[in-house]
This record gives structure tokens, sequence and C-alpha cells, in this order.
């Protein structure tokens, strides 16, 4: 594994937490128990939240790529 994907990885992963974390304090300031109250109310934290998700997903099979 090469260094390089392992540090983008790693970025990616905090990030994707830092926006979960952020989609979870707009829920709460919302007072919302629905699920899919999320995506009405926040639509730029669940799609920062969704693209950060989709990054990290191509960056993680990146690293299990050979070479």
């Amino acid at each position: 594994m090469e260094n390089a994907k392992i540090k983008v990885c790693e970025r990616l992963c905090k990030e994707f937490l830092e926006r979960a974390e952020a989609l979870r304090h707009h829920e709460k300031e919302c007072n919302s128990n629905a699920d899919f109250r999320w995506f009405v109310y926040s639509p730029r934290e669940s799609g920062a939240l969704r693209r950060t998700s989709m990054e990290l997903t191509r960056a993680l099979a990146d690293l299990r790529r050979a070479g």
C-alpha cells in the first residue's frame, strides 16, 4: 500500500466524520426524529456527506488495487 493513498483515505475519513456530525447537529436543531427529514431540512449537509462518502469509497477502492 502506498503511503499517499493511505493519507488520502485518512483525510476523507476525518472529513466524513465531521460532516456526519454536522448533519446530526443540524437534525437536532430541527427537532426531527425521521431520517428522511435530514434530506429535506438540510440538503447542504446531507449532500456534502453523500459526496464525501462517494469519494471515500473510491479512495478505499484505489487503496485495495495492486500497484
